[in-house]
């Protein structure tokens, strides 16, 4: 291909250096998360069994989010990768 880039999946599409989710994944991945909201926010609460898959789901996305937060505050760059961890070591 001319441009540099080739289809990874129907969703992503990787170029030498950077994956690009295409709209249509963005789009699935906001409503994937806004259902799991709504089950969160319902006023007659959640199953214990379904709040425990929810538990798993929101612990590793506020971990991941945490992560990506925090080094997006940072007011120096990075000195070595000790600076980083998993979730960081390759976010420009």
């Amino acid at each position: 291909m001319s441009t540099g880039l080739f289809q990874l999946c129907m969703y992503a599409y990787v170029s030498l250096f950077q994956v690009f989710y295409s709209e249509e994944e963005k789009n699935v991945l906001k409503r994937c998360f806004s259902d799991l909201m709504a089950v969160v926010e319902r006023p007659g609460g959640v199953h214990p069994r379904m709040a425990g898959v929810l538990d798993k789901v929101f612990s590793r996305v506020k971990k991941v989010g945490g992560d990506i937060g925090k080094h997006k505050r940072r007011r120096l760059s990075q000195r070595t990768w000790k600076d980083s961890n998993a979730n960081t070591m390759y976010f420009d």
